[in-house]
Parts: structure tokens; sequence; C-alpha cells
């Protein structure tokens, strides 16, 4: 069987328009830097980091607490960007750039998003994969296309199948989210003494929601009860920083914390006092906003911040960079990481790996694995490039003629479908979780044929439901978003190369649950008003293959409050 896997490829690492790196460091040899204690490795970093706040002017204090720092000329501090991403490998973000054209650093190793990774349940290579990042995040920032600290991992529970950002995370599972947590963690870092890269896990806390019916993450007040902050929403943050000893990162979506209790909630009558609040916490270092200068200098001014709350902030950033090595230059174990290190066959076998044992087998009567006699197969679907036709709501058929007419030929019908992301992402919660209208139409049409139907559903979770009904449909994998090879994994499972897998990183609920409970409601357990939330809350894991079998037959009944006095059930 000879199929081309282009079309699978899904959220490669892309190629962004500089010439040259732009990060600079600092010259801890002959710079001016040199005679500060800052550049002394032998100090701990609390001290190093002190002696360098303690060289700034006022002005240049509140320059730096900004993610896009001015640093300090006259000292030989140069301008340093806090903002990298590296999810699912190293990825364009205002602190990261990819050379425009061929040469080094065009590109990076590109893994499944989290929610497929986590589906391997495989905790050890996770961390091999969160090495693979860290020592490509290292090299980034070694030659300048980068800085040395990454947002990331996403460590917020999988909480409601319609957020817009589920797939960056590991899953709905309490217990799943903070093992995949502590393990890419221990390898976006390293073994230590020194750092390769300073991970930073997000978005503390109770953060699953982007944009539902005017309700936005900006405005929402998220009501959370104390057992359900500290048994699942703090959870994963509590436990990977406790992995070391030594000091760890978290951070807010990029301006929650400073200016939304301003200017979208009355905790604060404007930015300046929001700005103030941000740094009452010991424990917060609000570096994020770029609004951050005027409004630091505005409390500053009027006597609400100290500068001895400042130097305590800018002391927590620079410890950060120092324990990854920004100001030792050569001397650093991780120096010399360069474009060498970057996609290697290592990374390539990883991203293989695991994306071929995250990709789970939802339905199949016996028709895979396809038989290598290598007949005619058919790729048919517009989950790659058709984004538009994605959310079902084009009245223009445009593309079944030409897939039936594939079809007629074939031998086996694959079809390639889902959601991409035109339906949910970041800012996008979506409304519904069903399958797109359009799609399931041209597969009624295609199961018409009577030839073997296999269906690979790409992007978000959905309601499969119609398709596990759905006789004509012989076989289902779900495959979310596969990385850089994705496409060589799903060939090797559909041909039986590779055994899928059976679990799933999070409950596939019915489509009229959005119908019964609102996005806005934050509780985990059973009610009146709500059926409740993630399985493993109220499900002993050994129901855990009933379950499986269950949801076959209970995905399509519709939800209804108990009646009074009677226990209250789960039911997926």
């Amino acid at each position: 069987m000879k199929l081309s896997v282009s079309c699978l490829v899904g959220m490669g690492a892309a190629v962004y328009g500089l010439d040259a790196p732009f990060q600079k460091y600092p010259d801890c040899t002959s710079g001016p830097l040199a005679e500060n204690k800052v550049c002394d490795r032998s100090l701990p970093p609390a001290e190093r980091a002190a002696a360098l706040v303690a060289a700034l002017t006022n002005e240049e204090k509140l320059q730096n607490l900004v993610s896009k720092s001015k640093g300090a000329s006259r000292l030989g501090l140069p301008a340093y960007n806090w903002w990298s991403e590296a999810l699912h490998g190293v990825a364009y973000a205002p602190g990261t750039q990819f050379r425009d054209g061929p040469g080094d650093f065009n590109s990076s190793t590109s893994f499944p998003m989290p929610l497929l990774m986590a589906a391997a349940f495989d905790d050890q290579l996770i961390e091999d994969i969160g090495t693979v990042i860290g020592i490509e995040g290292r090299a980034f920032g070694n030659a300048g296309w980068s800085g040395m600290d990454y947002w990331t991992p996403n460590v917020n529970p999988f909480r409601d199948p319609r957020w817009g950002r589920g797939s960056e995370t590991p899953g709905e599972d309490i217990l799943r989210v903070k093992r995949y947590a502590a393990s890419m963690v221990r390898g976006l870092e390293g073994p230590g003494p020194e750092r390769r890269i300073v991970a930073t896990c997000k978005h503390y806390a109770a953060n699953d929601f982007e944009d539902w019916k005017g309700a936005t993450r900006h405005n929402f007040n998220a009501e959370v009860s104390a057992q359900d902050l500290a048994e699942y929403y703090l959870s994963p943050f509590q436990h990977t920083g406790n992995w070391t000893e030594h000091d760890n990162y978290v951070t807010s979506d990029w301006r929650g914390p400073c200016w939304d209790v301003s200017a979208k909630h009355p905790l604060r009558q404007d930015h300046v006092e929001g700005t103030a609040l941000c740094f009452e916490d010991p424990a917060w270092t609000p570096a994020a906003s770029t609004r951050a200068p005027p409004t630091s200098t505005g409390a500053s001014s009027q006597g609400l911040l100290s500068w001895d709350t400042v130097d305590r902030a800018l002391r927590r950033l620079y410890q950060g960079i120092i324990r990854v090595g920004y100001f030792d230059g050569d001397q650093s174990p991780h120096a010399k990481l360069g474009w060498s290190d970057v996609n290697q066959p290592e990374a390539q076998r990883l991203a293989l790996q695991v994306a071929a044992e995250g990709i789970v087998l939802l339905k199949n009567d016996g028709t895979l694995p396809i038989p290598a006699k290598k007949p005619n197969v058919a790729m048919i679907g517009f989950w790659a490039d058709a984004g538009d036709k994605l959310s079902g709501g084009s009245a223009k058929d445009t593309w079944t003629e030409g897939a039936l007419a594939a079809a007629q030929d074939a031998d086996y019908i694959l079809y390639f479908g889902g959601l991409d992301t035109s339906a949910a992402g970041e800012t996008k919660d979506r409304m519904t979780i069903d399958w797109p209208a359009a799609q399931l139409a041209l597969l009624e049409k295609l199961g018409a044929l009577k030839k073997p139907l296999v269906v690979v559903q790409m992007g978000d979770q959905i309601d499969d439901t119609p398709l596990l009904e759905m006789d004509a449909v012989n076989s289902i994998l779900w495959a979310n978003w596969p990385g850089q090879d994705g496409g060589t994994a799903v060939l090797q499972l559909l041909s039986g190369a590779k055994s899928p897998a059976g679990r799933l990183p999070l409950t596939q609920y019915p489509a009229n649950y959005t119908e019964a409970v609102p996005m806005t409601d934050m509780t985990l357990r059973p009610s009146a008003t709500n059926p409740g939330r993630t399985s493993p809350l109220v499900l002993d894991p050994r129901q855990a293959l009933r379950l499986r079998a269950a949801l076959h037959h209970l995905q399509g009944r519709v939800w209804r409050p108990p009646a009074p006095g009677r226990p209250q059930r789960r039911w997926w």
C-alpha cells in the first residue's frame, strides 16, 4: 500500500521572516558587566541577581519589568524578550524567530499536540520528548534566535470539550496531567545542576475558557469551589513545582492578572492600581504586558509600589535565566548546543513513536489492518486545506463529485476529516461538538458505495456517535494533531505495521451535553443542573474497561436531572 503522507502532516514548524539572530547576550568577559557579581559563576543565583538589580537605575528597573525588556546599554545588559513558546516543539513567538528561507534555524522538530502525546500514557517517552525540545530550545537561544525561557507546558486540565485550547493540554485526567507535566518539565530543563532552559507552567489557574456567548477569558469570573481548586485546578502546578528543590516558574495568561483586574473586573479602578495589585504577592513577578512601564511608573509615583517590591520582582526574573547560564557565555555546559542538534534522527524517531502510540482506535469491524497486497486506495478529505468547509456551514458543495469519482475505482476508502483551527483555538471556543454536517453527508454518500470505509478523525475532539452508529463506516482512528510524522504514523497503523491504542485522554461527550451544561459552569461533580465532568473523579479505575464499552451505547442518550431524592448517576 503506497500512500502519500503530505496531507496528514499537522502543525509543522513554520518558517518566519528574519535574516539574522535578534537576541543578544551579555559579555561577562570584557564588557561593562564583567566587574559585576552577576558574572561570577561561583556565587548562588540569588546573589548574582541581586548584584545586577542593584546596579540598575530606577528607570531601567521599570523598563525591564515587561516581556520585551529593554536591558541597560550603559551596563552592557542587552534587551531580552521573555516570551518564547515550545508547547510541542520550539515555535514562533515574540521571543523566538526562525530564519527566513534556507539555512540554519529555519525550522524545529514538531511533535504532536500535547493531548495526543498524553494519549501514549508513557511518562518516560514524554520526558525524552521534553529533552529534545529543551535541547533545541537552548540551541535556538545560544544562536540568538530565541530567549532561554519558554512558556510551556500548558498544565490546565481539559475540563470542557468546547474549550478552544484543549488540545494544548494533556487531557482531563488529573493524574495524567500531573505526571505529563512533571515528565515534560524534567526533560525540558534537564537533570542539572544548570538547566537547559526555564520551563514555565501555564496558565495559573482554572484557565480553560476563551470566548463563549460573550463571556471571555478576560471578563469571565470563574467561580470555583475550594475543593475543586485544590484537587483539580491547582494540583498540576503543585505537583510540577515539587519535582526539584530549586525555584520554578508558572505564568497566567500573559496580561491577565495585571490588566484584566482593572480593565474587565472591578477589583481596581485603573491599570495603575491593577499593576500594583500584581506586585503585592511576593511569589508573583509581573513581566508580560507591554503596558507595564507606564503603569509601573504610575504605581511607583503614587506610592502604590515600593522599590523594594520592584527589586524583588526583578531578582526573581533574573534568577531564572542565571540558572540556565544566560550570563555564563562559553562556560555554560549547554553553550555548544547549536543547529546540528535540531531535528536530529532521534527527534524524528520520537516524533513518529509518540504519534503512533497516541493515536486511538475507536471502531473496527475487522477492516483494519488494510491487507499488504497493495490495494487501490482512495484518500479523501479536506482536513488539511479547506477549513472554511469544516464548520459545516457551507451551502455550496464543490467536493462530493470528485470524491465519489475517486472512490468508485478504489478497493478501500480512507477519509481524513474532523476539525481544524478554524473551528476553535486560542480566543475561540466551540458552540457545538458535532461532526460537521457537510462531512457527515459526504460520508453517507461514500458509505453507499459499499466499499470498506475507514475514517481518520483529525483535529479537536467531537462526538463520534453518528460514525459509531453508521454501519458503512468500518473503522475509526482518532488522530488529533499528530505532528510532523503524523502521516507516517497513521499509515503504519492502517497497514498493521503498528498497533493502535485503545485509550483516550479525555471523555468523549455526547453532542447534547453542550445544551445541558453552560461552559461557564466550573463545577466538576454531578448536581441537579450538571451531570458532572471528568470520569476519574467519580469512577473507580477498575471500571475503565466497562466504561469504554458503555460509551458506545450511552452517548446517544439525553441527560436529564435526577428526580428529587433519587441518587445522581454518571452515564459517561
